[in-house]
């Protein structure tokens, strides 16, 4: 995987709980990685096919293998978009390069 193409900074996210001073649990994203990435909207043809597996992906994010990953997990990309990620596929298995199928919120439900 050649580093020039990875130009976009992403932080991966879990949800988790946290104690407030009161003694009460909030539930919130907590960043456990921030990592180097490719991250790209779908083609017209490139999205047409992932619709065929999930009708909401629509974003590639590729980067260097992160062990434990999963999709409940989510990224957020510019420290202002979230990519939930829907498919995560370990690129000639061998754990070196990840590509991700991801799903940007709209806002509508």
């Amino acid at each position: 995987m050649r580093a020039g193409k990875l130009r976009h900074r992403v932080e991966i996210q879990e949800l988790g709980e946290t104690r407030r001073p009161d003694g009460g649990v909030v539930e919130g994203w907590t960043t456990v990685a921030t990592r180097w990435a490719s991250v790209s909207p779908l083609s017209g043809r490139e999205l047409f096919q992932a619709q065929v597996v999930d009708s909401d992906i629509t974003h590639r994010v590729r980067m260097r293998h992160y062990t434990g990953l999963t999709t409940d997990h989510r990224l957020l990309h510019n420290s202002t978009r979230v990519l939930n990620i829907g498919q995560i596929l370990n690129l000639d298995e061998r754990g070196i390069e990840d590509e991700l199928m991801c799903k940007e919120p709209t806002g509508e439900n």
